[in-house]
């Protein structure tokens, strides 16, 4: 047999309750999956219970191989939400002796407070490298095994605790108490987290939601500075002042890497002392010969960029920065003068830019003379619009727009950030049933209630603007071209779960004669059908007994995922096919073929009723009018147009696939099988 370790990455790509079944084959197998399996540990509180994390840490205390295995940590949801005494918070653990901690420990294991298991367990892994954690606020356990840890760094022998961790993204978790409001985003305080950014080997730190206040006072009450070389900032809730960015910046040492999105509210005031762009500009001095990477994007709402916060300083002395994302009034300043030669974009950029990236987005503009900056900072040896970006492409050097917007979620936590407001919407709607237990977790067949359904149809009818056409080509049994289509949000490829199959049968049709996006919006937009999908099938020349023919072998042969094998609920037939007979479809076609076949032998009460079979013919054909707008429609008392039909279908299942097409999509699912 092959070694094991030599084997395709790819081939381990699967759930962890796979990887386990191949562990048992033989030592082989253990010895090298054993390291894939512990190379990441994932903890969400609100579907895990407080034993499954006391089981491992218990693991991990009794296993020390084990414990040197995990790398990674993806955490979350571990807030303690039952009424319970401040004697945490009251506990001085830099003053008290561990002993002290163990026993408190042991008392809240009555309690289910799994804060302190989760602060214990972050020192008991010798080689974590990364963490991605959604962090209650407060956790005053957290925050004194961190303090205790940084004190010791900075001694003369230096804690292991935390020694390899290089890589921390940090989310506000979602506060179980709170009232479900999927657009009130809880913030991040440093209150408790400040020390780990003294951590000797942190290299990349993401604060997500941060609320930067007091941070002058809270930065300097430890020893240390930071090494950080990547830092990430999202304030969007919260408005930025400039005495904490400055003590935060001043507090690291090297800066190679800043991202910075903040938010102007609308509702701020002048006096407030939302930060100014030169202060930013101010900020950033201290990292000027050694910063590589700059990206700061500006949210206005619906306002014009105010005349308050000024514009960036110059960036020339910024030596090393090769990469910048920003807005143009950034550099330029709201209120650029054209005849005014002493603001210019050339003079204003690094000297060894090699990417720029223009952010447009509501509240800014592009100055009208910003082709002419372009074109001069090019003269210059920068680079320019997309008009002449093949210009800049050939100097090694790229320039892009995109729209400004907010800075999406890690997609590998995403999933936990929505397991909390669901839980936090159970608790609050369902109190009676929650409030007493001492743990709240979702069910594990993720059909937690219609409250989560119901939110899911108002978000994608909402979304249904930002719905993109896909479709998926594929390979029908007989070899012939077939193809999927259907929309889905944002970058997802997930189909839908409910499909309707239609055949074309024109001896000239072919997949490059259907105009795939009209035939859709045709039958889909009227009634929203955007949880349904349509199968195409291009078979030439065959009749409609053909065609049932050849859908029953797909369904034999093939078993595609999701495939519907019953339409009765709104006809006397299990199975439906629709059928083209143009060669082409371009928007013109104003009819489709209806095939209904295999017959439902029983009668509405279950009896079995021969009279009723007996005139129930074998299949039915019929011709239909493709929605109300078809020349051949006749109204109510004619034949049913396709799109309400196909919604009637749909909607008999709509609370049980929509919710779990939607859910599946969020979570980043690319397919059914």
């Amino acid at each position: 047999m092959a070694n094991i370790a030599q084997l395709p990455p790819e081939l381990f790509f699967r759930d962890i309750q796979h990887l386990c079944r191949l562990s048992l084959l033989s030592r082989q197998w253990y010895a090298a999956l054993v390291p894939r399996i512990y190379a990441e540990w994932t903890y969400n509180g609100a579907r895990q219970s407080f034993m499954s994390l006391w089981n491992f840490l218990r693991t991990i205390l009794s296993n020390t191989h084990l414990a040197s295995l995990v790398h990674s940590l993806h955490i979350g949801n571990w807030v303690h939400y039952p009424p319970y005494s401040d004697e945490w918070e009251e506990l001085d653990f830099l003053q008290n002796e561990i002993s002290l901690l163990e026993s408190n420990i042991i008392e809240d294991i009555r309690k289910r407070d799994r804060r302190p298991l989760m602060a214990l367990l972050l020192t008991c892994l010798p080689n974590i490298t990364r963490i991605y954690t959604h962090v209650p606020q407060p956790d005053p356990v957290l925050h004194a095994i961190l303090r205790q840890i940084l004190n010791c760094q900075s001694g003369d022998s230096p804690s292991a605790h935390l020694s390899k961790l290089s890589e921390l993204s940090v989310f506000p978790e979602v506060n179980i108490r709170n009232p479900p409001d999927y657009n009130n985003r809880p913030l991040l305080f440093l209150s408790d987290l400040w020390p780990a950014l003294k951590l000797r080997s942190l290299q990349t730190l993401s604060l997500y939601g941060l609320h930067v206040g007091n941070a002058t006072y809270r930065l300097g009450a430890g020893p240390g500075i930071s090494r950080l070389k990547y830092l990430t900032i999202d304030s969007f809730y919260y408005k930025l002042h400039y005495r904490d960015l400055k003590a935060l910046l001043n507090l690291l040492e090297a800066l190679t890497s800043f991202s910075l999105h903040v938010r102007d509210n609308g509702s701020c005031a002048a006096t407030d002392e939302m930060i100014s762009n030169v202060d930013l500009w101010k900020v950033l001095q201290k990292h000027k010969n050694c910063l590589e990477y700059l990206d700061i994007y500006r949210d206005t709402g619906n306002r014009r960029f105010s005349m308050r916060y000024g514009h960036f300083g110059i960036l020339r002395s910024f030596t090393c920065l090769k990469k910048l994302f920003i807005q143009a009034e950034f550099l330029l300043g709201y209120t650029w003068d054209p005849s005014d030669d002493t603001c210019r974009l050339q003079d204003r950029l690094p000297c060894n830019i090699q990417s720029l990236t223009l952010y447009n987005t509501k509240g800014f503009f592009h100055t009208s003379c910003m082709g002419k900056h372009l074109q001069e900072a090019l003269d210059k040896g920068f680079y320019v619009d997309s008009s002449i970006s093949e210009v800049w492409s050939q100097n090694g050097i790229s320039l892009s727009m995109e729209q400004g917007n907010y800075p999406e979620f890690l997609k590998k936590t995403y999933g936990m950030r929505l397991d909390g407001q669901r839980r936090s919407a159970m608790y609050n709607l369902l109190p009676n049933e929650y409030r007493g237990c001492h743990e709240v977790l979702l069910p594990f067949d993720d059909s937690m209630d219609a409250y989560e359904i119901d939110i899911s149809d108002e978000y994608i009818d909402r979304r249904a603007g930002y719905l993109k056409l896909r479709t998926l080509d594929f390979r029908a049994h007989d070899g012939s071209k077939a193809c999927m289509v259907f929309q889905n949000i944002k970058h997802s490829w997930l189909p839908p779960l409910f499909s309707f199959p239609i055949y074309f049968t024109h001896a000239q049709t072919s997949p490059g004669k259907i105009d795939y996006e009209t035939l859709y919006h045709t039958l889909c937009d009227n009634y929203k059908n955007y949880d349904v999908r349509l199968d195409l099938y291009f078979v030439p020349g065959i009749g409609e007994e053909d065609c049932i023919t050849h859908y029953r072998e797909e369904g034999r042969i093939l078993h595609i995922p999701t495939r519907v094998h019953d339409y009765s609920d709104t006809c006397s037939y299990r199975g439906l096919l629709f059928i083209c007979t143009e060669p082409e479809w371009n928007g013109d076609q104003g009819t489709l073929w209806s095939v209904q076949f295999d017959p439902v032998p029983h009668a509405k009460d279950g009896t079995k009723s021969s009279d009723e079979e007996e005139k129930t013919p074998l299949r039915c054909v019929q011709r239909h009018p493709v929605n109300d707008s078809s020349r051949s429609y006749e109204g109510y008392g004619g034949e049913s147009p396709i799109d309400r039909w196909i919604s009637d279908i749909a909607s008999k299942y709509k609370e049980e696939l929509r919710g779990a097409w939607i859910k599946a999509t969020r979570r980043g699912w690319e397919s059914w099988s």
